[in-house]
């Protein structure tokens, strides 16, 4: 949990007085709850950094930490990835994940993708978990990047979770280095195959509804709530397409004629809706 402050400034007409235009409002005990509804996947295409519920530790004390890139160079989808530069100190920083639940069964597995700017001066890139807290004291290592791992263009980079099922986790990309080089990461994901998908529908819904289904190409969703992302799954739990925001039709032409899930992410509610590909 956190405190955060947000202060607004306004100009009211005819008051003079500097401190009426301005106020401080403090949240306290943001909690972030853990992450349930797989895929779990993360772009960086937002511009708040870290993104909501991730956490960066400056545990090095050095001037540069984890931050947002927006050269398209180093991002494997849109133009954006979480990047951490070389500085001439010795830096030790950590971007962690929110809390993970993983689930009971299945083949679990954290991909994303990884490239180094200078990857010959490499010193120390690793992906480390925790089953307690966001604290970097509280991580172990699953995998130091080494050899064909540290590439200058992007690269798909798979760890098996499989020995954490039905824990919480955090995971947290660890950085340390004096002058070394400079790392991205793209599309964090953690993907769940092998168990069943779970459908969740309302028996009566008037705030949803996906037609027409079955759909040859297009299909159309119609809900009173602002959609944030939609995933496709197929019914492994395998995404075969991802796009953010407020999408009221998808095109599912590409697709091989089959049975798949679209979960639908709101600001306030996860609807997973199952439909026939023809």
């Amino acid at each position: 949990a956190k405190s955060y402050s947000i202060r607004a400034t306004v100009n009211l007409l005819r008051d003079e007085v500097a401190a009426n235009n301005a106020k401080t409002l403090t949240f306290r005990n943001v909690h972030c709850s853990p992450f349930t509804a797989y895929p779990f996947l993360e772009d960086f295409e937002e511009a708040l950094f870290p993104p909501p519920c991730w956490t960066v530790h400056n545990v090095g004390g050095g001037t540069t930490i984890w931050a947002r890139n927006t050269d398209p160079y180093y991002s494997n989808s849109g133009t954006a990835s979480a990047f951490h530069n070389f500085t001439g100190s010795m830096q030790e920083s950590w971007l962690i994940t929110p809390a993970l639940k993983l689930a009971n069964s299945g083949d679990m597995t954290l991909e994303f993708w990884s490239g180094h700017n200078g990857a010959s001066f490499n010193q120390y890139t690793g992906i480390w978990i925790s089953i307690t807290d966001a604290d970097p004291a509280s991580f172990v290592e699953l995998k130091q990047l080494r050899g064909s791992d540290l590439e200058d263009t992007l690269q798909k980079i798979s760890v098996p979770l499989n020995a954490f099922a039905g824990q919480v986790i955090y995971i947290g990309f660890k950085y340390r280095g004096d002058y070394a080089d400079g790392w991205y990461i793209d599309d964090v994901g953690v993907t769940v195959e092998g168990e069943p998908v779970s459908i969740q529908i309302p028996l009566e819904s008037s705030t949803l509804t996906v037609y027409p289904n079955p759909v040859k190409d297009v299909l159309h969703i119609q809900t009173d709530e602002v959609i944030t992302e939609i995933f496709v799954l197929d019914l492994h739990g395998r995404v075969v397409m991802h796009v953010r925001g407020h999408q009221t039709s998808l095109d599912l032409q590409p697709l091989a004629a089959g049975q798949y899930i679209i979960r639908i992410h709101t600001a306030t509610e996860i609807r997973s809706v199952k439909v026939v590909k023809k």
